[in-house]
């Protein structure tokens, strides 16, 4: 495994980079391909943020101050990303660094830098930064804390621990608009996110025990509400709000097909669970993909969570 120095002296030998964040992405995702595309063009290179998938809206207010640049011969680097699949369109192509905090990272990276105990990878990007030896602009730092805030769900999943809050202290110190980036993203809620959020509450199905809470959004949600997946962007945080052990939210984003996020407490482990059916993630908060309607992965979903509990609370 690299570290931090490592990775930057791999960069600055370099001239192009395309940096490339998975597909669906989150603040984290955005955060952490941004924030070092800046430092590596502040050091004198040409760098990219990439990606299969739009940006979400709630993130554009961000990445629209970056230019665009036009690359001829880059070289690949991937962030926040464990798996090829989540490279989207990019997934053939052979990755030079990846910077992780994901478990399992199966990239294949030629050089991999990664921390499964971060609370979010703009952690571990910052620490590269820092060996670039380039200042943390105002736009950098409030990337930097975007993909904190987001990722920790505003310092309240149990990722949260004493580094997360330094990394916190250390984004504001550089410029970042913590109030400004919390606002935004945990309390002010447009009238579709409320909609959003009473049809999920609505939807909720317990186990007998209630230590199992599962939502869902029904494709044909989607159309009634009038909503797109940007307006979805971190509503899974809404599994932890029956305070179950294992909390499930289902989304039919197309007919069939279900995006599945599993958010855990306690002992049990949402990677753990999620890798039964090719997905992952981390400890306390991972996903997966289904085909089914709303319904059947819901019911699905519940059951095998039902039979990991059994089998965890037998050890």
């Amino acid at each position: 495994m690299d570290t931090a120095e490592r990775i930057a002296d791999i960069l600055l030998d370099g001239s192009e980079y395309e940096i490339i964040y998975h597909i669906n992405p989150d603040g984290d995702a955005v955060g952490s391909a941004y924030a070092l595309a800046l430092a590596l063009r502040l050091a004198g290179k040409k760098a990219q943020p990439v990606c299969s998938s739009a940006i979400p809206a709630q993130y554009r207010y961000l990445t629209d101050e970056v230019e665009k640049q036009n690359l001829t011969d880059p070289e690949y680097i991937c962030v926040d990303t464990s798996t090829k699949a989540r490279l989207g369109e990019y997934s053939g192509k052979r990755i030079l660094c990846c910077i992780d905090h994901h478990a399992d990272n199966t990239t294949g990276a030629k050089h991999i830098f990664c921390d499964k105990d971060a609370s979010a990878c703009v952690q571990l990007i910052y620490e590269v930064i820092q060996c670039l030896g380039v200042p943390v602009s105002r736009l950098m730092a409030d990337l930097l804390m975007t993909g904190l805030v987001t990722d920790t769900s505003c310092f309240r999943s149990s990722s949260t621990d004493r580094d997360t809050m330094r990394y916190a202290y250390i984004f504001a110190s550089c410029g970042a608009d913590i109030k400004a980036i919390t606002r935004r993203h945990y309390l002010v809620k447009s009238p579709k996110r409320m909609a959003i959020e009473q049809r999920l509450r609505s939807s909720i199905a317990l186990s007998d025990d209630s230590r199992i809470a599962a939502f869902m959004l029904r494709h044909s949600d989607y159309g009634e509400l009038d909503i797109t997946d940007d307006d979805t962007e971190g509503i899974n945080d809404i599994a932890e709000e029956a305070g179950a052990v294992i909390g499930i939210v289902v989304r039919e984003k197309r007919e069939g097909i279900c995006r599945i996020s599993v958010r855990a407490s306690g002992r049990y482990d949402a990677h753990e669970l999620c890798s039964r059916i090719g997905g992952g993630g981390h400890s306390n908060a991972a996903g997966a993909t289904m085909e089914g309607s709303a319904e059947e992965v819901r019911t699905a979903m519940m059951k095998l969570a039902q039979d990991y509990l059994a089998g965890k609370d037998t050890l």
